[in-house]
Parts: structure tokens; sequence; C-alpha cells
């Protein structure tokens, strides 16, 4: 403890020294409640832990060329019991880092969040705070939303809280991603959101290839009602 603390500073610095603290202001704030009562500290912690995490990787370079039209074509995998694991392992293999070994701090409210390393990947951070499926898959895509349409260079960090509301450009552009691209718009007026029974969410899902708990939570928001489906939205099946 006595050496800690006479090489804190050094220590801290190093630990640190993932960011740029001379752009530390300019990072995204957006996906937070108006009156959270935010620890920057330990969002700036939770950052240089995912970039730490995500630079053991080994991945290829990022080539940002038709990732949109891939990112949509994963979606498919979010059907098997392994989804999670498949698509993670898909997204190393384009040079995008998934890491969730991280939780979240207390009082970073994070769901996930998006940011660049220094080898110029694109990294995301899943904290799995809602231990659901539909919290996952939907956090998971809001935030290739921000890696097609945001990030652009390693100053850039979007932190995300799913219960947020946020209705900043930025996050409604990651949101509007996430949800086009997990259920096709059209599909989503014309099909799926006057669904009421479990029957019909299984069947659709199957039809779609996607997993029940993506169209159980995004029932459950439209309606604003959070009592429904409870039983299609993966509660506990999230693990490293």
């Amino acid at each position: 403890p006595k050496e800690l603390k006479e090489n804190a500073q050094e220590i801290l610095q190093q630990f640190l020294s993932c960011i740029n603290y001379n752009t530390q202001e300019a990072y995204n704030r957006t996906g937070f409640k108006v009156d959270a009562q935010v620890d920057e500290y330990a969002l700036q912690a939770w950052r240089c832990q995912i970039l730490r995490e995500s630079e053991k990787l080994d991945l290829p370079p990022y080539d940002p060329e038709n990732i949109e039209e891939t990112i949509k074509n994963l979606t498919i995998l979010t059907q098997f019991e392994n989804g999670k694991d498949l698509i993670i392992k898909a997204l190393h293999e384009k040079g995008i880092a998934v890491i969730t070994g991280v939780p979240h701090f207390p009082k970073t409210y994070l769901d996930g969040g998006a940011m660049m390393n220094k080898n110029g990947n694109p990294v995301i951070g899943m904290t799995f705070r809602h231990n659901r499926l539909d919290n996952f898959w939907h956090t998971l895509f809001h935030e290739l939303g921000h890696v097609v349409k945001h990030l652009k260079n390693s100053d850039d960090v979007f932190f995300d809280d799913s219960e947020a509301g946020d209705k900043s450009k930025q996050e409604r552009e990651a949101d509007e991603f996430a949800l086009n691209t997990l259920i096709p718009k059209q599909i989503w007026q014309q099909e799926i959101r006057h669904l009421k029974t479990a029957g019909e969410i299984r069947a659709a899902a199957k039809k779609l290839s996607i997993c029940p708990s993506i169209i159980a939570g995004r029932l459950r928001k439209h309606n604003k009602n959070y009592r429904i489906h409870r039983t299609l939205i993966g509660a506990g099946a999230l693990r490293d």
C-alpha cells in the first residue's frame, strides 16, 4: 500500500494511457438520462479497460467497405442458442472487437459503449447490466450503428444507457439502425407490431430467422408495457 500511494500518479497515468486526455472532454456523452449523476472518472476507467482487453485480441485490420451489409447478414445468427458467441466471432473476423467481460462500474449506468482503439479497430463493450437477451441484441446493434455511422477516430466514444430515452441525432440514428436492421421497417409496420401472443411471436421470429426475444422486447417497448412477454425476453440468459 505504501508503494502504491507513493507511485499512484505514475500508475494512474499508465492505466489511462489508452486515452488522450487532451481530448477527454470531446467524447460523446449523449446516451444517458438528463439528470443522471454519472461518475465521469468511472466511465473513463471502464473505457480504458475495454480498450486494453480489445488490444489483446488478434484482430485483422478493420475495413468499413460493405460493413453495413455484413452486419445485416449477421441477424440470422441471433436465432441460435450460441448466437451471441457466433456473432462476436464473426465481428472479430471483420476487425470489430466485442468485449463482454467488463461489467459496468458504479454510477456509470452502462449497457454498452462504442469506441476505437489505437490500432484503428472499432471496439464495442457490453456490460450485461440487464441480463436479458432482448436488451443484449438491441444494445449490440445500437453500438454497431455507432460503428457504421459515427466512429471516425480514436477520440470518438459513445456510452449508452438503454433506459435513457436520449433524443440526440446520433442516438436516434444508432437506434434506428438497430431497430431496422433487426426487424426491417416495412415488416415491423405490416406484420409485427400488432402481434399479441407468444405463439405469434415465435412464428414471426422463425419466419424472419431471428431470436424471439428481439420481437418480444420491441413489442414491450412499443406498447410501453413491460409486464407482457416476460417468458420470451431471455431473462438471465447471458454469461461470458
